[in-house]
């Protein structure tokens, strides 16, 4: 593939905050390994931390949760169409429990508490569609203290793709239930700009929306190489991490903002 030349120097000064995921390296790994000079300071950080630091002002672009967008966005522009959607299963979001069936009614359910999307997610659906009320408990333990223990919790990201055949648990898929009660699309994050960085810095918030977009067209020409770095990072088959990519909708097009904007309506 041949790539447009692009000076690194216009984007000197440019803070970028981004998720660790595997799920993000279709459009972030030739950021992340130089395959595309770009000049920015790129910040790999939980879902939480790139919803501050985009909030306060630390960082001028960040891959920010839907939640964060639908309370802020007048805060925010967005930055192009690339994000984390889907119209199906997605993999990566998953409420684990324990036992022949999932019995959530003023039951402690653990959340984690860097995410924020995914937890109103679940309870949206508990409120609205199965009609439970389980006791929300936020919860930094890690996936291996949560699977010692007998009550059902949720993860997000790597964790949730690579414990999900964990032996004894079942799982749901969030994105999924969603879909399957709404008949809508799911929008998990979304690349933004913080106002004040496009006011103040405009060509160099352009020219990383530039550099995001070639990042993205070399992560489609060079997919092979994407699914085995994300292998390589979780410890899973190449096959595995091609499905999960594969059940990602990176573009976001009307379906998906038809979805975000039933989401925005429905209060946790």
């Amino acid at each position: 593939m041949k790539l447009e030349q692009i000076d690194a120097t216009p984007c000197a000064g440019v803070r970028v905050a981004a998720l660790p995921f595997t799920n993000v390296e279709p459009f972030f790994h030739a950021i992340k390994e130089n395959k595309i000079p770009h000049g920015a300071t790129i910040l790999w950080r939980s879902p939480k931390e790139c919803n501050d630091l985009l909030r306060s002002g630390e960082v001028d672009i960040a891959l920010i949760s839907s939640e964060e967008f639908l309370k802020n966005r007048y805060r925010y522009t967005l930055l192009s169409d690339l994000g984390i959607a889907t119209s199906k299963a997605i993999m990566s979001v998953r409420l684990f429990f324990k036992g022949p069936s999932l019995l959530l009614d003023k039951r402690p359910v653990y959340l984690p508490t860097m995410s924020s999307t995914s937890s109103k997610l679940l309870k949206v659906l508990c409120k609205y569609f199965w009609k439970v009320q389980p006791l929300f408990v936020p919860s930094a333990a890690t996936p291996e203290m949560l699977f010692e223990q007998t009550d059902p919790f949720l993860l997000i990201g790597d964790p949730a793709l690579v414990h999900r055949n964990t032996p004894n648990f079942l799982s749901i898929d969030l994105a999924e239930a969603w879909v399957e009660a709404t008949n809508r699309s799911m929008v998990f994050a979304l690349v933004a700009t913080n106002n004040e960085a496009l006011k103040t810095k405009p060509e160099q918030v352009m020219s990383f929306h530039r550099v995001l977009e070639q990042s993205y067209a070399w992560g489609k020409e060079q997919f092979s190489t994407i699914v085995e770095a994300g292998a390589k990072k979780t410890g899973l088959d190449p096959q595995e991490i091609e499905a999960s990519y594969k059940s990602i909708e990176y573009r976001l097009n009307p379906k998906h903002f038809c979805g975000l904007e039933l989401f925005s309506t429905l209060e946790a």
